[in-house]
């Protein structure tokens, strides 16, 4: 790696320790920001957007990397352009990938009926009554459903869907 690459690494963790960063995010975006210098083998003030991008893509098609870590190397590249070279990022401003949303696990109603029977079971909350402790459970279950059953459906005298 350059010297002068060095100097720039060791500039924007100087800057993140003066803002209070956690000794683990200075790690991982210092790693992260080497990476880059190392992967175009040129000074770091002369990386270009077009080429940080391409960094990216490679890294997400190739490395199959995680969203997380495609913000954490934009938040990197951020953090040395805007406040180790002093550009505006306005100008470079690049698209944070959209987050994975992934789908609610779905308990059947058997799964359901069994959790609340269980709670007879727990000795945790020995204060609680049994009733209470279902009908606690009762709500939040009834709480997340969203469209069946609704809580005309459930029989809060016997905790029954």
């Amino acid at each position: 790696m350059r010297n002068s690459n060095l100097v720039l690494i060791e500039r924007v963790v100087r800057e993140m320790q003066i803002r209070n960063y956690s000794e683990r995010t200075v790690q991982c975006y210092s790693k992260d920001l080497s990476k880059l210098m190392n992967h175009f083998d040129i000074p770091g003030e002369q990386i270009t957007i077009s080429q940080f991008k391409d960094y990216l893509h490679r890294r997400i098609t190739m490395g199959k990397v995680s969203t997380s870590v495609v913000n954490q190397s934009i938040s990197a590249f951020k953090i040395l352009q805007t406040d180790i070279l002093g550009r505006v990022w306005e100008a470079i401003k690049i698209k944070r990938p959209r987050r994975v949303m992934k789908l609610p696990v779905v308990l059947s109603l058997q799964e359901v009926e069994a959790l609340i029977s269980a709670t007879l079971n727990l000795t945790d909350f020995r204060w609680l009554s049994d009733i209470v402790r279902r009908q606690t459970l009762c709500r939040s279950f009834s709480a997340k459903v969203r469209l069946w059953p609704t809580e005309a459906d459930i029989n809060w005298s016997t905790c029954k869907i």
